[in-house]
């Protein structure tokens, strides 16, 4: 076979086919990329704060509770201080009472009172 070598004006050469096949690749546009990109990042920033807002709500719910624990404790205290003290008042009026029945037992003092009451029974009469 033969070719005409001839060159024709206003043609242009056969272009080559390659011998291998391209892969196209499609990619998202560039916007929506971002869009989704923005989305997910928004998505993470929410999750993140919700689990930072957990560990506060934890942290103040835990402090609220000692502080309650501690103040209960310290009415308890003062609680046990006052019948403390009124234990102690009791004791020593306890102590005078008893005092004072073992000195109005003491015979003498029995006799010398009975005396006392003969001579104003005496006086009135």
């Amino acid at each position: 076979m033969a070719y005409n070598r001839v060159y024709q004006y206003e043609t242009s050469p056969r272009k080559l086919e390659p011998e291998y096949e391209e892969i196209k690749q499609t990619y998202p546009k560039k916007s929506t990329a971002r869009r989704m990109s923005r989305q997910e990042e928004a998505k993470k920033k929410r999750k993140f704060q919700r689990k930072v807002m957990m560990y506060i709500a934890i942290c103040f719910s835990a402090l609220f509770v000692i502080s309650y624990r501690h103040s209960a404790i310290d009415d308890t205290h003062d609680m046990l201080q006052k019948e403390k003290a009124k234990l102690a008042l009791i004791e020593k009026e306890t102590t005078q009472l008893e005092a004072n029945i073992e000195s109005s037992l003491n015979l003498t003092t029995i006799e010398q009172e009975a005396k006392e009451k003969l001579r104003n029974a005496e006086t009135f009469s």
